[in-house]
């Protein structure tokens, strides 16, 4: 896949599908931004029973996949 821009609305991530390196699926429920520490938040609950996981800092989703909903 060709990406035409390399970055995008964070909105746009909302609902969609991160799958960590040993299987788990998560969902995007937003987004938060720690003043303190300068970093952005992900706010993720489990795929499979929406379960609220907390937030998890964006800089450690590197090794994660992502499907974004197109629709």
């Amino acid at each position: 896949m060709k990406l035409l821009n390399s970055s995008i609305d964070l909105n746009s991530l909302k609902n969609a599908l991160l799958i960590n390196e040993h299987g788990a699926e998560f969902l995007i429920n937003g987004f938060d931004f720690d003043l303190q520490n300068h970093q952005i938040l992900v706010r993720i609950s489990s795929a499979e029973n929406l379960a609220d996981w907390g937030s998890v800092p964006f800089n450690s989703l590197s090794t994660w996949s992502i499907q974004i909903n197109s629709h």
